[in-house]
């Protein structure tokens, strides 16, 4: 078992395009991070060149100890599994488990225990004399998981092996591959573009945009204390509610479109650096499940809203509101990964989201007054599109 460590790593096409930018990140021996983005912001790229199918254009890659940047793809020990199972058809499951040791020509005895071991494992033991063709998609990838497992690999690297099942057993799996990882504590780097596999699954999440690292944490802290914008509307689903405003002169007071909102003292003993901004623009931000209807007893935040549209989910509604004030969508960042507010980046629509408890009473164009806690509610700067903490 080994750790991963990437030291400045960079990806320059032979076109110019640098996809990876000074990549920097240390994934303990047992530990699972996950690396997420949206499509084409590097993280496959960074996959294959710790597997040594891409080659760095600077940098370095360590696998435990050793420097790999030159060492040979099957010289790596590490184990890759990949978003399709790439399953021989023509062999058994135990054949499939057992390829690569026949090609290191291991004895067979040996062979048929390993593949026995993992099969236990991963709940296979009754298909091990079936094809690929008769296996569920849940089982092939399953299987295509045994194949890594069983060279019992220093590092495993998976790519979005998730993402050809259907939304019930991309669950089912998720908990089936951290069992997995647990069991073997394998140091483990998970690439995926489903923010809630991320969240769920990652000891640590990696979240990138345009080859840059926009945030390195726990999950718990990234939902609690987004780094930037980008990050912000990324993570969470719905994505966090975020709307152009103004401080006061004074400092005293928050203004959303026309409504204007007294900020008090704890807003500022928790965001300090926010008088700073009295007298100019911010982006504030609030999660739509932070969001309740209004309670007169209670001092909160409070926001006029008009429900434009209801979701009923079952277990909670979407109320779709407007509250004439300009919301942001963030849609792209700049080349050093912060956020810049500019119309022609940004789909600017006047409406917000809240998460119900499923039996508030909403109806579609009544207005409501909507409250959250101030210590739920977000600032940022509007050019840097940093928190402001």
């Amino acid at each position: 078992m080994a750790s991963i460590t990437l030291e400045k790593v960079k990806k320059i096409y032979a076109t110019g395009f640098e996809a990876v930018h000074g990549f920097d990140l240390h994934v303990n021996d047992g530990e699972f991070v996950v690396l997420v983005g949206p499509s084409g912001c590097g993280k496959t790229t960074i996959l294959r060149m710790i597997a040594g199918l891409d080659d760095i254009s600077d940098g370095l890659i360590f696998i435990g100890d050793r420097v790999v940047n030159k060492v040979a793809p099957k010289d790596r020990d590490v184990a890759m599994v990949f978003q399709n199972y790439a399953l021989y058809p023509h062999m058994t499951v135990a054949e499939n488990i057992a390829f690569a040791l026949k090609l290191q020509k291991i004895p067979k005895s040996e062979i048929e225990t390993k593949v026995l071991q993992v099969a236990e494992i991963l709940g296979l033991k009754q298909y091990l004399h079936n094809r690929p063709r008769q296996l569920s998609g849940g089982q092939r990838q399953r299987v295509a998981m045994g194949r890594a497992i069983v060279r019992e690999p220093a590092v495993f690297l998976m790519d979005e092996p998730l993402s050809n099942l259907d939304a019930s057993l991309r669950v089912q799996m998720r908990a089936e591959v951290l069992r997995i990882q647990r069991h073997l504590q394998v140091g483990t780097l998970y690439v995926t573009h489903d923010q809630v596999e991320a969240m769920t699954m990652g000891d640590r999440v990696v979240v990138l945009k345009d080859g840059y690292i926009q945030q390195c944490d726990t999950p718990e802290n990234i939902y609690s204390h987004p780094a930037n914008l980008f990050v912000a509307a990324f993570i969470g689903s719905p994505a966090m509610n975020l709307f152009k405003a103004g401080i006061s002169n004074n400092g005293s007071v928050v203004d959303i479109g026309s409504q204007n909102i007294t900020l008090g003292e704890e807003v500022y003993a928790r965001c300090s650096s926010l008088r700073a901004y009295a007298g100019k623009q911010v982006v504030l931000g609030v999660r739509p499940e932070h969001l309740t209807l209004a309670e007169a007893e209670k001092p909160h935040f409070v926001i006029s809203s008009i429900i434009g549209l209801v979701e009923v989910l079952g277990s909670d509604i979407l109320a779709h509101f407007s509250v004439g004030a300009e919301r942001v969508h963030i849609e792209g960042v700049d080349n050093d990964g912060s956020a810049e507010l500019d119309e022609n980046e940004f789909n600017i629509r006047n409406e917000g989201i809240a998460r119900l408890d499923p039996k508030t009473p909403v109806h579609i164009g009544e207005k409501v007054a909507l409250a959250a806690d101030f210590d739920s509610i977000y600032f940022f700067d509007p050019v840097s599109g940093n928190l402001i903490n």
